[in-house]
């Protein structure tokens, strides 16, 4: 409160005027031809894209009560190159391509002053600075986001089988690497010191450079056929492998907010992972107005580095059509489950360290997408095409139901990766303790659409949507110990729902010549999470304003085809954008130990106009 008397006064009186801007310059280039009468084609795509400006660095600090908030330059350039080929056939078609894509970032650092400090000294209290002490830094540095590169090569067929049997499958091989930029140093503090006693900003650091390396393996297959009219098979399969060979880098400790040496030994974790799916199901027509459904789908995740070796998941699927002189009806049933072989809490976080220690991580978290899950999704839709289907009407409802394992689980473990479970590490009173993170989570849609199409010059169409979406989370406030106390635990209800309504239509008054489109959309959503606490937070109240928003926007284009080869376009789009949420709202530039920008991230009204030239070759 001291340190908010003596700085909030001077800040509201002179505010920091900080133009936080950013310019995104894009240009998008494609090329296709087609020789060989239409069989064979190619085409080639190139995107530039150059971001200049500032945003809110939110990770300038000097310590979890120090908070330095400034402005991060921005000027990186992202390119995207490819091409493709199909070659087409009576028997079906193969394809093949390649992408480069390249992100250059201008700038390899950030550095910062730490308002505090005008000389550099070391104290482990820094961190909870500067009302316990303002030792630490006079400056920091970080590292922006590196200059890396990307590769894909893509190759497939869809073959054709008689008349009833389809098969399609591609394979694709890629790398992601980045080795351009050097470590910054172990810190900017002069007066911090090794274990050696060598000043760390000049100690040599393990390594100079990530070599990172990523390679990236995707399998895709689908077939089709029919054992009879009425019965159909499908199958589907896709593999996706990310394994990461960056070289594991170990360090013998580091220096903790630019303040103090640790001399805790931690290594580098290069995270991987490899995904198998597989989908079956077949269909039956019970004459012609029903039509049965029923299929597996199988999920098996690999991981590396992570609290669970793998994980599986079954769906079954039962769906139904019914079919009548205007319009369809279909209902479809999800059911299944996640299951996983051994949970390990403590194996995350110690694969980062060379001699693990306690747990910094609460031992009762369950991780979401580790979890063991029951999942239910019920569907209905429903078109109809009255008269003679120029018009078209359609609804869909859809309930997906995710809830995940909780209740009692062993708070013991074993720091050092054997088991999960043992007496000898025990952490709370009874070795047990109710499971954190996420419980269930529910996502509810309904939607309708209308369009009309009384001549081929001219469409209208509208939508309607509903989304409504609830979870709800268990969680533990800790300090730099772990406590179970059911005093600390705190509970989050999110609720959000989001309407969403717009219409659109096409015209071409003068056909083949002149065309107009307009699109209106208007969406609301409404938050709020409502919070519970044991005795420690007994004054909780809900957040009301939870990322409120309202959206606006209407464009309008129209395309001129002055010959059979070229087109001009022009159009132009407004979006007005609303937002209320309690995180942003009276916000001041000082609290006591931290700077803020205080960044203007609520709504704005825009707008934009655009040309462009079409040029087809005959």
């Amino acid at each position: 409160d001291v340190y908010k008397r003596q700085v909030q006064p001077s800040l509201d009186a002179e505010p920091a005027n900080i133009d936080l801007a950013l310019q995104r310059n894009r240009t998008n280039l494609a090329f296709s031809f087609f020789p060989g009468g239409g069989s064979f084609d190619v085409g080639v795509t190139y995107m530039h894209e150059r971001r200049t400006g500032t945003r809110a660095a939110n990770g300038t600090a000097f310590g979890f009560n120090n908070v330095i908030e400034t402005p991060e330059p921005l000027k990186y350039i992202t390119q995207d190159f490819g091409v493709n080929a199909t070659f087409r056939g009576d028997w079906g078609n193969v394809f093949a391509g390649f992408n480069l894509n390249d992100f250059s970032n201008k700038y390899d650092t950030f550095g910062w002053d730490n308002p505090f400090r005008a000389t550099d000294s070391t104290d482990g209290r820094a961190y909870l600075g500067p009302y316990t002490t303002v030792n630490g830094p006079k400056t920091g540095l970080m590292a922006l986001a590196p200059s890396n590169q990307a590769w894909n090569i893509k190759a497939g067929t869809n073959l054709k089988f008689g008349r009833s049997s389809r098969l399609r499958a591609d394979a694709q091989i890629g790398q992601w690497t980045q080795n351009e930029q050097n470590f910054i140093g172990w810190t900017t503090n002069t007066a911090v010191l090794t274990p050696s006693g060598v000043p760390a900003v000049g100690a040599p650091l393990p390594a100079n450079n990530l070599d990172g390396k990523i390679d990236v393996l995707a399998l895709n297959g689908y077939f089709t056929t029919k054992f009879t009219d009425d019965l159909r098979f499908n199958a589907r399969y896709r593999l996706y492998e990310n394994e990461n060979k960056t070289p594991r880098i170990s360090f013998d400790g580091y220096v903790r907010f630019d303040a103090v040496w640790e001399d805790i030994p931690r290594i580098s974790v290069p995270y991987g992972f490899k995904s198998n799916l597989f989908d079956a199901y077949v269909t039956y027509d019970l004459g012609r107005m029903v039509g049965l459904e029923a299929g597996w789908k199988y999920n098996k995740i690999d991981r590396t580095f992570r609290e669970s070796e793998h994980t599986t998941e079954n769906m079954f699927r039962l769906a139904a059509d019914v079919r009548f002189g205007i319009g369809v009806v279909r209902g479809i049933y999800e059911f299944g489950d996640r299951d996983l072989d051994d949970y390990r809490p403590v194996e995350g976080e110690e694969h980062s360290f060379l001699a693990p220690g306690q747990p910094a991580n609460n031992t009762a978290l369950r991780r979401y997408d580790q979890q063991k899950r029951d999942r239910n999704r019920l569907g209905l839709q429903a078109q109809v095409s009255p008269g003679s289907g120029v018009v078209t009407l359609s609804a869909s409802y859809f309930y997906n139901k995710d809830e995940y394992e909780n209740g009692l689980v062993s708070c013991n473990a074993d720091f050092h990766g054997d088991e999960d479970v043992g007496d000898s590490a025990e952490t709370c009173a009874g070795g047990q303790t109710e499971t954190l993170g996420l419980e269930e989570a529910e996502y509810t849609t309904f939607k309708l659409d209308a369009d009309d199409t009384p001549s081929d010059s001219f469409t209208l169409y509208g939508f309607y949507s509903r989304e409504d979406m609830m979870s709800l989370q268990d969680g533990i406030q800790s300090g730099g110990s772990l406590t179970f106390s059911d005093a600390a635990r705190w509970a989050s209800s999110i609720d959000t729902k989001v309407d969403s309504l717009g219409a659109g239509a096409k015209w071409a008054f003068v056909p083949d010549t002149w065309i107009l489109s307009l699109f209106y959309r208007y969406q609301k959503a409404d938050g709020n999470n409502d919070f519970t606490g044991g005795a420690n937070y007994e004054d909780l109240e809900p957040i009301s304003a939870y990322d409120d928003t309202t959206l606006n926007f209407f464009s309008a284009k129209l395309k001129w085809h002055f010959t059979d080869a070229w087109a001009l376009g022009a159009g132009a789009f407004w979006e007005k954008y609303e937002f209320d949420d309690a995180q942003t709202q009276q916000l001041l530039n000082y609290r006591p130990g931290s700077f803020f920008l205080v960044a203007d991230n609520w709504g704005y009204d825009s707008w934009a106009g655009w040309l462009n030239v079409t040029y087809r070759f005959q």
